[in-house]
């Protein structure tokens, strides 16, 4: 199966074919399983997995920013299957830049969409395969994270989830969840709390 995609917000990501089970390495990994029904003859199902991370890479580094802030980082992702019989279009859409969801005075989120899909075969990889994590933020950093795929019916899209959180170290916990048509990511990171972002929605071709 052939993933196609573009380096170019605003222009779709397509996604995989389904067809495959959740074996035992893919389960292991998955925080939440939530199916959704969206139309009587279909539903969505959205997986989302507990976090890897610690560091940006085996070396142990972490993330500073250009003003010398260093950051705890979690890596996830999340999977979307299309069941229905429609065309479906994800647009992911967090419009700010960071979060202040923490308990934490002065602490914050923030998150990333790289546009590399998730491996499903390199999952047992560090940070489930995600490189060059220092650039990517790098490079993405104070821009809003903007991202949008578009599956076919019996398709999926795994893409990943990165988060760094300042004054907020702890135990991460993280899932994309559907209300509507709407789109939303809760992250807590305990002992510190946490939020409901709002962050797109799915919607129908017609």
């Amino acid at each position: 199966m052939k993933i196609f995609l573009t380096g170019l917000t605003g222009i779709f990501l397509f996604a995989q074919a389904t067809g495959q089970s959740i074996d035992a390495t893919m389960a292991r990994y998955i925080y939440t399983d939530s199916t959704y029904t969206l139309f009587p003859e279909g539903e969505i199902t959205i997986l989302n997995s507990l976090p890897k991370g610690g560091s940006l890479a085996p070396d142990g580094s972490q993330y500073r920013d250009s003003q010398g802030r260093q950051f705890a980082f979690a890596n996830f992702w999340t999977q979307v299957q299309n069941h229905t019989p429609k065309i479906m279009e994800l647009h992911i859409d967090f419009q700010e830049t960071t979060f202040p969801i923490f308990k934490t005075p002065g602490s914050f989120l923030q998150l990333l969409i790289p546009y590399d899909l998730v491996n499903l075969d390199q999952l047992d990889l560090f940070n489930y395969g995600l490189e060059d994590i220092q650039n990517k933020f790098d490079q993405n950093n104070h821009q809003p994270v903007r991202q949008q795929y578009r599956l076919f019916p019996g398709e999926i899209v795994t893409f990943f989830v990165a988060t760094l959180s300042y004054n907020a170290a702890g135990t991460p916990r993280a899932q994309m969840i559907l209300k509507g048509n709407s789109l939303f990511y809760e992250v807590n990171f305990a002992p510190h709390g946490g939020g409901l972002i709002p962050c797109g929605g799915i919607f129908t071709l017609e």
